[in-house]
């Protein structure tokens, strides 16, 4: 502890220096920048999840001080005042010198207190009396610690602020245990959003393939389903979700043995029961495990098999299609290629193609004239 003290007390007069060299002065009553309006708005807009998170403790840290005239201070990473809370005579006092919403408490516009020296610092410390620079403030006992961020940067500054003749060593003790609180809440809330952005992108992956997609606990629950499946099935998501797998597939039993047996179902026609109608279905069907290896969930991949053969058509008749009238040139050599093609009957060119293009090209090479074989086109 006494280590402690006197590096506490080395940097408070390190700070006076600095003060000193700035040119404050030690009659300065008001902040030197103070801001209002339209800047305040933003300000505390810019700084709101702070606000919002650490109020709360405020409120606590208050509860535990209330009729012992202290007060309670946040201010955000450069020393700017957000919100203040405490007791009524005291926070009018406060008033009185402008420590209110707005008001800088860093350094070169408020000197040495306990909040410049936190910001500075970077850990909590406790300023009384006169070892504040300007006279104004030597009538008070403050005790501040930092708010720092997942990285480690100061965002706030969280100060418990009374009359000096009240100064105690446990104030300090619990500002640094309140501001450890928000830290904790803030790492909380980023997690929160992390999980969200990367629920969201599986729900984009999840709704994108073209194929309905159930998860189903071990008791015939559906837990998730994308858009396609409800597509596909007819129902809503309320509705989905209120079945059990039995009530959409009726051998859903044979299903999950077969699970258990070979690890999977795979490329399998069922009927489904859908809005409309019972559909003859493709499904497959895979296990989630826990960490036990123990299977928990199953996840169920549907599709029309209707839809699934008329792609297949699609894909199919889409395949080009070449003859020999397409191949256009005008050398002999070229034309008794083709004309001996058709007499062995084959029917695809494209693997004698190349062979032609290689031959025609030498050829050409050495008689010096010219031909042109476009590209051949699909019928």
């Amino acid at each position: 502890m006494k280590d402690n003290f006197i590096n506490e007390k080395f940097c408070i007069l390190k700070s006076h220096e600095k003060c000193n060299s700035l040119g404050i002065s030690k009659d300065l009553v008001y902040s030197k920048k103070i801001i209002k309006d339209e800047e305040l708005k933003r300000e505390l807009n810019n700084n709101s999840e702070l606000i919002i998170i650490a109020t709360p403790f405020m409120n606590k840290l208050y509860q535990f001080v209330k009729g012992s005239n202290f007060f309670v201070i946040l201010t955000d990473g450069d020393g700017c005042i957000l919100n203040v809370i405490g007791d009524e005579s005291i926070l009018k006092e406060a008033s009185n010198v402008k420590m209110i919403p707005g008001a800088y408490m860093d350094e070169k516009n408020m000197g040495t207190n306990a909040m410049s020296m936190a910001l500075s610092e970077k850990s909590p410390i406790q300023i009384s009396g006169e070892d504040h620079y300007v006279k104004a403030y030597h009538r008070w006992t403050c005790s501040a610690a930092p708010i720092k961020d997942i990285n480690g940067k100061i965002i706030g500054i969280l100060d418990l602020t009374g009359y000096s003749e009240n100064v105690h060593s446990h104030t300090l003790g619990m500002v640094a245990a309140a501001t450890n609180a928000i830290e904790k809440m803030i790492e909380l809330n980023n997690y929160n959003r992390a999980l969200q952005i990367s629920k969201k992108s599986i729900e984009n992956v999840f709704n994108s393939i073209q194929r309905a997609i159930l998860r189903v606990d071990l008791s015939g629950a559906i837990k998730t389903i994308n858009n396609n499946a409800i597509e596909l099935l007819g129902f809503n998501e309320n509705d989905i979700k209120s079945m059990k797998m039995w009530d959409l597939i009726p051998d859903w039993s044979m299903v999950l043995d077969e699970i258990y047996d070979k690890g999977s179902f795979v490329d399998e026609d069922v009927y489904v029961h859908c809005l409309k109608n019972k559909l003859q279905l493709n499904l497959s069907a895979y296990p989630i495990y826990d960490s036990s290896m123990r299977i928990i969930e199953v996840t169920c991949l549907l599709s029309d098999i209707q839809k699934t053969r008329k792609l297949a058509g699609k894909i199919l008749s889409g395949q080009a299609i070449y003859t020999f009238d397409k191949i256009i040139g005008k050398s002999k050599k070229l034309l008794s290629i083709i004309d001996y093609s058709k007499k062995l009957q084959i029917a695809d060119l494209l693997y004698l193609l190349p062979v032609i293009v290689e031959r025609e090209r030498k050829f050409l090479h050495s008689q010096y004239t010219t031909i042109v074989i476009e590209k051949i086109s699909p019928l």
